[in-house]
């Protein structure tokens, strides 16, 4: 009898297996790299993204706020005037389009606060006219509600578009002057002291990037209200 051939059996060396676990041990490396690269560059995007939708969102209620503003008279030590306070950086007024009082005109305070070297935080401010008597613009006003509606602002101003007085305006009104194509505009505006409410309100603020603008067109025509009080005919 033929003594029976040995059968060589197929495989990988030691060698071929430890060249193919490297292959392999970096291929993983590679993808792991790239998956934690794409993480962070879509976490970022994400996040710019939500970051975005509520500077977004805080525009679109500081528009609502701004147009709804409505004259109020306040008569304050005998001086009749409107409640609105406006600075650079601060703006008192009276609303009808609150953020949170639906039912009444509200009176708001939107104000860019210091919050760290060169940055400010703008802050919105509500109190409810239901039970709030109005009798001057330096009162003192228990707001109820507050939110931030941007943070980390390296730029803020407020500007004041109308006419310089109740007096100017009457004037011109009586005198048939022309209306200026465009009124001076002003950092500060004082309803009691001008006797007027200005017609536009600028807001220009900025984060990190381009400039945002805001705008607001209010009534022309306050002075009929006043003159209600100052016993005049316009």
């Amino acid at each position: 009898m033929r003594p029976a051939r040995y059968q060589v059996q197929a495989g990988f060396t030691l060698v071929e297996l430890l060249i193919a676990t490297t292959l392999l041990s970096m291929i993983l490396f590679v993808g792991s790299y790239s998956y934690s690269l794409f993480a962070n560059r879509w976490d970022k995007e994400l996040g710019d993204f939500s970051a975005n939708i509520k500077d977004v969102r805080a525009m679109q209620l500081l528009q609502t706020v701004l147009d709804g503003i409505v004259p109020v008279v306040v008569v304050d030590e005998g001086k009749p005037g409107f409640y609105f306070s406006g600075k650079k950086q601060v703006l008192t007024s009276v609303s009808s389009n609150g953020l949170f009082d639906d039912e009444f005109p509200v009176v708001f305070e939107i104000s860019a606060e210091q919050s760290g070297p060169g940055r400010m935080t703008v802050i919105y401010r509500e109190a409810s006219t239901q039970d709030l008597l109005l009798t001057a613009n330096g009162q003192n006003i228990a707001f109820n509600h507050s939110i931030t509606l941007l943070d980390d602002v390296a730029e803020w101003r407020f500007t004041y578009q109308g006419w310089e007085s109740f007096e100017a305006k009457s004037s011109a009104k009586f005198l048939n002057q022309r209306v200026p194509a465009k009124l001076p505009s002003f950092e500060e505006y004082s309803g009691q002291v001008r006797q007027l409410v200005p017609e536009v309100i600028a807001l220009s603020y900025r984060q990190t990037a381009a400039p945002v603008h805001l705008s607001a067109q209010l009534g022309k025509e306050p002075q009929v209200i006043l003159s209600r009080y100052l016993g005049a005919s316009q």
